[in-house]
């Protein structure tokens, strides 16, 4: 058995079209910016047992990505792509919080109420159900927890961030 290839970026966006709740023009956006050349750059970041479940699970990432990109103008999106395109050191795609992080704390406010992060556990575990396992490759706990004790200390104005060790006995 062969290990399945990866689906071209008309395959997925053709793949992708038929489940996307969000305007048009959203999707558009942050395909012509980032998502069809991150398809063509990078590999999906999960395994296959054929081409077709892979076709499958690349279109319920990539619409993971734009809904989650839906909120930010072409502009913000260009320049955080370019950002992550340079930095992205693995052959698989960047995360969404890659990307979100390149568009910058300010502008967080800017995204859709569907294209945001889990606000709280009964959220997450239901972005787990809806988006399954692909999701959760994608973003883990770890990360959103991470990212939001970053956010907070910044918005506090602690200089470096959230410290997992500060305040700890040693």
């Amino acid at each position: 058995m062969s290990k399945p290839t990866k689906p071209t970026p008309g395959e997925v966006r053709s793949a992708l079209q038929p489940s996307w709740r969000g305007s048009l023009e959203s999707l558009n956006r942050a395909w012509d910016t980032c998502l069809e050349e991150m398809l063509v750059l990078f590999y999906p970041p999960f395994r296959a047992a054929d081409e077709v479940e892979m076709l499958e699970l690349s279109a319920k990432g990539v619409r993971a990505y734009a809904e989650d990109l839906a909120g930010y103008n072409e502009d913000q999106l260009r320049k955080a792509w370019r950002q992550v395109r340079r930095e992205h050191k693995v052959e698989r795609w960047p995360t969404i919080n890659a990307i979100l992080d390149a568009i910058g704390t300010d502008n967080r406010g800017a995204r859709s109420p569907g294209g945001r992060r889990p606000a709280n556990d009964a959220e997450l575990e239901y972005q787990r159900t809806a988006y399954g396992s692909v999701y959760m490759n994608l973003v883990t706990d770890d990360d959103v927890h991470h990212h939001r004790r970053q956010a907070e200390a910044r918005r506090q104005g602690v200089k470096g961030g959230f410290n997992p060790f500060a305040g700890k006995a040693a």
